[in-house]
């Protein structure tokens, strides 16, 4: 929302062009037509299994049977729910090529990951070191505890490994970036006295000359 406002707010918005758009919208379309209401002639030819997974789904309500099904979703709830998902990558795709537009944008957004995800695993081992079982010293869950295991804000562990993670690739390559710098300062820094040193060498022999002449 905040980046669709400043795109309003811009004199003249920047709109990136990708390809990548037409492959998301066609996702999105694809799970949306799942959860939609089809014609009965629809659902035979597209999904022609439902009628042998729903058998009791034939539209004969007169004989105790239900109504007719009509969604190609055998579980039309949760598809909802991965096409809310499909939409929030969809904006955070759109979000992030608008964003960026050149190398230091991503470097900073890449180091951004890395920074969080440094916090997060700060954050996971002062609250399992520290807290008696709330969350954030002052929440009970009530299937989980934060000191059985290394969680973080997560309630599963297995996001908190996927969070840091995600910060892995970012923070070894920002910190590879720092090596190779200090490494090109020293190099520069040897050069630099090197080249001095001759300077200052040439400078005396040639005034040894001067004085033997």
């Amino acid at each position: 929302v905040a980046w669709f406002v400043r795109q309003a707010m811009l004199p003249v918005a920047r709109w990136p062009k990708s390809i990548a758009y037409i492959l998301l919208f066609l996702t999105c379309a694809l799970v949306a037509m799942q959860i939609m209401s089809l014609p009965p002639e629809w659902i035979a030819r597209l999904a022609p299994r439902t009628s042998h997974l729903l058998p009791l789904w034939n539209g004969m309500t007169d004989n105790g049977y239900f109504s007719q099904w009509r969604t190609l979703s055998l579980i039309p709830h949760e598809t909802t729910k991965a096409l809310a998902m499909a939409l929030s990558y969809f904006l955070l795709f759109v979000v992030v090529a608008g964003r960026i537009e050149d190398k230091a944008d991503a470097e900073r957004l890449l180091k951004g990951v890395a920074i969080a995800s440094v916090a997060m695993a700060v954050f996971g081992l002062l609250q399992y070191g520290t807290s008696d079982g709330r969350f954030f010293w002052f929440y009970w869950h009530p299937y989980r505890l934060a000191d059985h295991d290394l969680s973080g804000a997560f309630i599963n562990r297995n996001h908190f490994a996927d969070f840091l993670v995600l910060g892995m690739g970012p923070l070894v390559a920002w910190l590879l970036q720092a090596v190779l710098t200090c490494e090109k300062a020293r190099t520069g820094k040897k050069t630099a006295a090197h080249t001095r040193d001759t300077i200052r060498s040439e400078e005396r022999r040639v005034g040894k000359e001067c004085r033997s002449r």
